[in-house]
């Protein structure tokens, strides 16, 4: 099951916070990458934070705009990574 590239949980005084993202806004593009899935968020994260800021397309209702995302380095356990501080909408699973 793909989930959708929509904020679902943000944390407070995050990269993604601090640049002004809300629960709800779709992520559209990470540099010239389309966003389909939540999966490729952390992917493109990942490949593109080192080179700077991020520049992410927004949706917000009928708004489009872009934002700018300093990614910041996470020790917590295991290796260093990049992150923004979101996180995906909840799923309601049901099951038959």
């Amino acid at each position: 099951m793909l989930l959708p590239p929509i904020v679902g949980s943000l944390a407070a005084d995050s990269a993604g916070a601090r640049a002004g993202l809300r629960d709800g806004d779709r992520i559209e593009r990470i540099g010239t990458v389309a966003i389909e899935d939540w999966a490729q968020i952390p992917r493109e994260v990942q490949a593109q934070a080192e080179r700077g800021p991020l520049s992410l397309l927004v949706s917000r209702g009928a708004d489009r705009f872009r934002v700018d995302v300093t990614a910041a380095r996470s020790h917590d356990d295991g290796p260093a990574r990049w992150i923004i501080g979101i996180g995906p909408p909840a799923v309601d699973a049901t099951y038959d």
